[in-house]
């Protein structure tokens, strides 16, 4: 779980200087866009879910899908907390709608072990980097299609072919 800055620790940036942070993707940048606006958020979600667990799964997917989609943000379209809002909204509704997979950033989390290193070593190159990208740098699937020049649908395919065959190497 995303943990909380000590916020007597922490001065008060401003949404452009935030706005900065996360377009950079500076480390300090999701703690503190987590300090100025999670209960908001929190608030928000709960009253569509009605669940503590489900909010906290869900607020917690929010600002880790924000922190990784941010390229998507543009501040002459609207403001910071708009934009969060509507993605914790948008979360929200669809998992209370059945409409969304299990939350959960444990694809992240395990890949990020040193076991799972040695596997994706064992990969073929080409799987290997795609998974690097998408879940060490962070880059969507869209991304990597335009980064090397594929289509989306190739590069998706390509990445299910991944997890399948590091599913199974384990």
């Amino acid at each position: 779980m995303i943990s909380k800055l000590n916020t007597q620790t922490q001065q008060a940036v401003s949404d452009t200087e935030l706005i900065y942070l996360l377009k950079i993707k500076d480390v300090t940048a999701l703690p503190l866009l987590y300090d100025a606006y999670a209960k908001a958020i929190y608030n928000l979600i709960f009253q569509i879910v009605s669940d503590e667990n489900e909010t906290e799964k869900i607020l917690e997917f929010t600002f880790f899908h924000c922190w990784n989609s941010f390229y998507l943000f543009d501040a002459n379209k609207g403001f910071l907390f708009t934009w969060l809002s509507l993605n914790a909204r948008n979360t929200a509704l669809q998992h209370k709608k059945g409409k969304t997979k299990e939350l959960s950033l444990r694809p992240i989390v395990t890949l990020a072990n040193a076991s799972n290193k040695t596997l994706l070593a064992q990969l073929n190159t080409n799987h290997r980097q795609l998974l690097e990208l998408f879940y060490y740098s962070g880059f969507s699937l869209m991304e990597i299609a335009d980064q090397q020049q594929l289509a989306y649908a190739t590069i998706k395919t390509d990445f299910r072919a991944a997890l399948l065959a590091l599913r199974n190497l384990k």
